[in-house]
């Protein structure tokens, strides 16, 4: 697996590569549910995704194999 990230101000992008035949467990910190995009969608509507879900703070979704582009505003 490989990641990379960025923060312009308060906006935070990750970009996530997982091998073929595996799953992550991909945590978002500081970011809000119905904030979060994949790919410029909605996280509910982003293949690939299951059971996004908001844990405290962050958002932790489980991912199949693929690349993905998360997208979020920080919180204040």
């Amino acid at each position: 697996m490989s990641s990379t990230w960025t923060v312009d101000g308060r906006a935070f992008e990750l970009a996530v590569e997982i091998p073929a035949n595996t799953t992550a467990t991909i945590r978002l910190p500081g970011a809000q549910l119905r904030e979060v995009t994949e790919g410029g969608q909605a996280l509910a509507s982003a293949t690939g995704l299951k059971s996004p879900r908001q844990d405290g703070p962050d958002v932790v979704v489980e991912a199949g194999s693929g690349s993905y582009r998360f997208a979020y505003s920080l919180a204040k």
